[in-house]
């Protein structure tokens, strides 16, 4: 199965129904992937990506110490089935026996990986069903930040049409 290697571009929340959306983004910026997430899960990936440390370690600090403790390596995350709505993912974990694959939400993989550095992943044909033509134009035509990174996410969201992800709504 070919797979596409992915970015986090954004995390934001969805404002009809206040969950929060994290957007992947190929390296080239020609597909995205929105999968709607718990706030927890959100909490963890964004604190972790702002480098915001808690004074004791939350759930996916606890993971992962354990698994480096136990002489485990996050390797990548792998989204690789989509069925009646719901994204599948493994955690690739490398081990002195050779690598296994753990099942695993999406989410939970993510907040791990952005902790091992480890890359996210989507199988090819998952990222083409869940790909938006109009959000990918409506990225490339909007204003960058001070950082570089574009910073329009909870306006677009809240602009698009209802069908704008396609049947793919998390």
């Amino acid at each position: 199965m070919a797979m596409v290697e992915m970015r986090i571009a954004g995390i934001v929340v969805d404002p009809g129904s206040e969950a929060w959306i994290v957007v992947l983004a190929d390296r080239e910026n020609e597909h995205y992937m929105p999968i709607w997430i718990g706030p927890v899960e959100a909490q963890a990936i964004v604190r972790k990506l702002r480098n915001k440390q808690p004074d004791r370690p939350l759930t996916h600090d606890l993971m992962y110490n354990l698994l480096e403790t136990a002489g485990a390596r996050v390797l990548r995350v792998e989204i690789h089935n989509l069925e009646d709505n719901t994204y599948f993912a493994h955690v690739v974990m490398g081990m002195d026996t050779g690598s296994v694959n753990v099942d695993s939400r999406p989410s939970d993989a993510m907040a791990l990986a952005v902790r091992a550095g480890a890359g996210i992943f989507v199988a090819e044909e998952i990222l083409l069903q869940a790909h938006s033509e109009n959000l990918k134009k409506d990225i490339q035509a909007g204003e960058r930040g001070e950082s570089g990174e574009w910073d329009g996410w909870s306006e677009l969201l809240a602009n698009l049409p209802d069908d704008a992800f396609g049947k793919y709504k998390m």
